[in-house]
């Protein structure tokens, strides 16, 4: 049996990059290329199963940072899309700061025994897009991990650290 990285041998070059954005929770990160400018990073953090499962996710751009809480449960999940207020020298200088990460250097590691791992933890999602229209992404969780990732991350979470959330979004779960 052919591995999915053989069968894109097959394609013309125009599906190759097409097929690695779609598979980038299967290719190995450094199938990808990083085509330069950055435009936009969403970083999405699934909480799991327990107590109850919400998302949240941070999309950040030159025009806005956004952050949106979804919930399966009406009346436990604090639900919701806010924009948060980011100095905008700040959010260029993420922007400008990713633009120069090389992910091809980053390399997806799968647990022992993936993907029948146990599931149903909860995972973190990093989505760079760029000016010229690519993709690339992580998923992180269920034991998997990226070498060489921190170079991506790091400004990612530090940026993040530093937002203040508007009142009414900083606490995932309903009072009641």
């Amino acid at each position: 049996m052919k591995s999915k990285a053989a069968h894109l041998l097959l394609l013309p070059p125009a599906a190759i990059l097409c097929a690695c954005l779609s598979w980038s929770a299967i290719a190995p990160a450094p199938f990808f290329y990083c085509p330069g400018t950055v435009v936009q990073v969403t970083y999405t953090d699934y909480s799991g199963t327990i107590p109850e499962p919400f998302t949240e996710r941070y999309t950040i751009t030159l025009d806005e940072v956004r952050f949106e809480r979804l919930g399966h449960e009406e009346d436990l999940v604090n639900r919701g899309v806010w924009v948060v207020a980011a100095s905008p020298a700040e959010v260029r200088d993420l922007l400008d700061g990713l633009s120069g990460v090389d992910c091809r250097k980053i390399k997806r590691i799968l647990p022992e025994g993936w993907p029948d791992a146990p599931i149903g933890g909860g995972a973190t999602e990093y989505q760079i897009k760029y000016e010229s229209g690519g993709l690339f992404e992580m998923r992180l969780g269920e034991g998997v991990t990226y070498e060489n990732a921190l170079t991506l991350t790091d400004p990612i979470r530090d940026f993040l650290r530093a937002l203040q959330l508007p009142l009414e979004a900083r606490g995932p779960y309903l009072d009641h």
